[in-house]
């Protein structure tokens, strides 16, 4: 699902024709807001790499919230979170994560075809759009429901119960077509509505307790020591 959705959201994000002309004529951001973001980007990184020296510095503010700090737990290449607990390294994990990202780019470079093509921007299949619509056919864009439509197609049948229902007029009419969709979770019929019932049942007896005389409250009281009673003996015989 992960793999499916990432796809789609490269198809929306960087294989779509822009729907409108602002968006056609958008330029790259300037140097100034193109360095903030770097900049916030690379302080994430420092604090990832080395979180210890991190809360070395917000030690004092830690020690206000918490009453506690972190200079035992946290060194400059080792965060732990407990005394007692091994640490884990923050740079070797990120090596590692490199030495993994390098293998799959060298794998996927090593099976891919040499060379490259241009193509025209992806339109889901579709033809080139005429000369009288430069950005594209708007009914052939990705969209919200084209970004959900295949994996509730593949998976949403089997798990949320899609129905998908199309109503094609007929030759002459001039009604527009219909495209209707229906889920539902099996989890809130099997699981949340009776666990619903349930709670909804103790309740108003809970309720209803509140309100019995002395007479039915001291029967309840014996009944239910019977009853541990009873639970006990059974118990010891086992």
């Amino acid at each position: 699902m992960a793999a499916a959705a990432a796809v789609r959201l490269v198809g929306v994000a960087f294989l779509g024709r822009p729907r409108t002309p602002r968006a056609a004529a958008a330029d790259e951001a300037g140097l100034p807001a193109r360095a903030a973001m770097l900049g916030l980007a690379g302080a994430s990184l420092l604090i990832g790499l080395f979180p210890g020296a991190v809360l070395a510095l917000a030690e004092p503010a830690l020690r206000l919230v918490a009453g506690a700090g972190m200079a035992d737990r946290a060194g400059v290449l080792v965060l732990s979170p407990q005394r007692d607990a091994p640490g884990y390294p923050a740079p070797a994990v990120a090596v590692l994560l490199g030495l993994s990202l390098a293998a799959v780019v060298w794998l996927v470079r090593r099976r891919s075809v040499a060379g490259h093509r241009a193509a025209a921007a992806w339109d889901c299949g579709f033809a080139p759009p005429p000369a009288w619509l430069p950005f594209g056919d708007p009914a052939t864009q990705y969209g919200g429901a084209s970004f959900g439509q295949p994996l509730r197609r593949a998976l949403g049948g089997a798990l949320l119960q899609a129905r998908e229902t199309v109503d094609m007029p007929l030759p002459g009419d001039t009604r527009p077509a219909t495209l209707r969709v229906t889920a539902a979770d099996p989890a809130a019929a099997h699981v949340f509505r009776p666990i619903a019932r349930a709670r909804d049942a103790l309740s108003g007896a809970a309720d209803a307790m509140q309100f019995l005389t002395i007479r039915s409250t001291l029967t309840l009281i014996f009944a239910v020591l019977v009853f541990f009673l009873l639970v006990v003996v059974v118990v010891e015989q086992v």
